[in-house]
């Protein structure tokens, strides 16, 4: 069958729409994966660039409402959803212990749990036969775990939507990118044989040219994990002490 993958904010925000347009298109494709792949349809999830596109915590939650309506969609149509996440060992990856990956998935998804291993996690992951047992026992867990997710909680998508745009002031500046230029390895990464695709897409240095593994890995190396905090202070300095509170009784509760 064909995967298709949501990576940017516009093929997440939009995902659960694709699907309904290509089964009304497609009147026999949810029978096609019903009798030949056992009801299973499986969706991919990029982390990468939207983290790129828009900072970590936006690119999250954006990933975590996608799987919501598609979930929905694919139930509709008596299909058992399977979302394949491509996501690697750090935080900007959407990689961190397995709780963090997965306490905000819903329930169906982890009934068949499939993402990616990085090259960095494959020690991490599958060095030994006990290393192995561990991390499986790990997702297995999170099978019984009790979930409590944050539906629709406005003040987390506006607390969200403001750091998206700090973030996005910055990352538009053209003076930003001489910085990431000449003050990260962003440019040597070309030169190392680690990834399967050049550093960029266009020889001038534009974020939307910038491929996101090496745009990731030059904050690493440089310890500043930008992406990840940018713009979250300001945004939580603009917040009123009511929107605070809600934002502090999710963070506790779910």
């Amino acid at each position: 069958p064909v995967v298709p993958l949501f990576e940017t904010e516009e093929a997440l925000k939009n995902s659960h729409k694709v699907l309904h347009n290509i089964f009304l298109k497609q009147k026999d494709l949810a029978k096609i994966h019903q009798e030949k792949w056992d009801g299973r349809f499986e969706v991919m999830l990029g982390y990468s660039d939207s983290a790129k596109e828009v900072g970590v915590f936006p690119a999250r939650l954006l990933v975590s409402l996608s799987m919501e309506k598609i979930d929905r969609v694919l139930k509709k149509h008596k299909l058992n959803p399977v979302f394949f996440h491509g996501s690697g060992g750090s935080v900007e990856r959407g990689g961190g212990s397995i709780k963090e990956q997965t306490s905000w998935w819903p329930e169906s998804s982890l009934n068949i749990f499939k993402a990616t291993i990085q090259g960095e996690m494959v020690a991490r992951s599958f060095a030994s036969t006990n290393i192995l047992k561990g991390h499986i026992y790990k997702i297995a867990r999170q099978i019984n775990e009790p979930r409590k997710i944050e539906k629709n909680n406005e003040t987390l998508i506006k607390f969200s939507r403001e750091i998206k745009d700090q973030y996005q002031k910055i990352i538009n500046n053209p003076k930003f990118l001489e910085v990431v230029e000449k003050a990260s390895p962003y440019l040597y990464l070309k030169e190392l044989k680690i990834g399967s695709r050049p550093t960029t897409r266009n020889p001038v240095l534009k974020v939307g040219g910038l491929r996101a593994i090496p745009w990731i890995l030059c904050w690493t190396q440089t310890r500043v994990l930008f992406p990840t905090w940018w713009g979250v202070g300001k945004s939580w300095e603009n917040m009123n002490k009511e929107d605070k509170a809600k934002i502090k009784k999710a963070y506790k509760s779910s």
